[in-house]
Formats: structure tokens, sequence, C-alpha cells
């Protein structure tokens, strides 16, 4: 069994052993968090699933800081994978991550699909549902369990 998921899927990490290494390379010990969460999570992941993360930083990202990590995935989107126009996820801060919220804060966003990339979106009243998920079935990557750092919800 390998470190992202119940279910053996080695493609995966072709998509995040190259994305946290460019994450840390990018925000160093900024980087606080990297959890998977959705359909990898709960142990349903199949051939039409996206790849959810959530990225935890140190404090909110800057304009400089968002440049980068969306040259980072846009580098990502081109490898020969599948998953590579799969990655779905927000950068969010601890306090963002902590605490039950749904205004309308903008973060770093990345959809699924072609011609996808990196934007700012608002996070919206579904955040708690990432947030649910994430607290009682995430898999930490990078930081402490999901639970640790997630406000009961």
């Amino acid at each position: 069994m390998d470190r992202y998921s119940p279910t053996v899927r080695r493609d995966i990490g072709r998509i995040i052993d190259p994305l946290l290494a460019g994450l840390h390379a990018i925000l160093g010990a900024a980087l606080v968090g990297f959890y998977l969460e959705g359909s990898l999570a709960l142990g349903e992941f199949d051939d039409a699933s996206d790849i959810d993360f959530v990225a935890v930083t140190r404090a909110p990202v800057d304009e400089p800081l968002f440049d980068r990590l969306r040259t980072l995935h846009d580098e990502l989107s081109r490898v020969d994978s599948r998953l590579a126009l799969d990655l779905e996820g927000s950068y969010v801060s601890p306090e963002m991550l902590r605490h039950i919220r749904h205004d309308a804060v903008k973060v770093p966003n990345l959809e699924r699909g072609p011609g996808e990339c990196l934007k700012w979106a608002p996070l919206w009243a579904s955040w708690i549902i990432h947030q649910s998920i994430l607290r009682q079935a995430g898999i930490a990557l990078v930081g402490p369990p999901p639970a640790d750092v997630i406000d009961p919800i």
C-alpha cells in the first residue's frame, strides 16, 4: 500500500511527488501542511476521479508567490498522465483551515480540466464540505493530522 490512498495507485505519485517537491522548493518552511481529501481520502478513488488537495501556507499567499505556484502548476499540467489535468485544490492559511467559515475570501485555487490554471477564487459555503472530509478522512503528507488543525464541524 502506498501513502496516497487506501487503494494502491502508483500513478498518483507521478503527480503528487513533483508537486510536493515543487512546493518545498518554492515555499520552504512556509509550507505547514499538505493534505489529500475527496475521493482519495474516502477510499473511493477511481479512473474518473480527480486528486483533491489542500496546501496550508504559514501566511496567505501574496502575488509573487502566486506567480511561482502558477508556474509550477502549469509545468505539472504537461506531465504525461491523465491525472496531470485532474488536480483540484486550494492554498489556505492555517486560520482558514482551522475555523469553519464561508466568507468569500479569495485564495489560490486550481480546478480540474484542460486549460485550467491556478487562479484567485473565493472560499464559498462549500468550503465546509472540504473541511469536513479533510477532518474526518484527510491524508496528511506534510503537517499534523487534519483533525488536530481543523475545528470540529
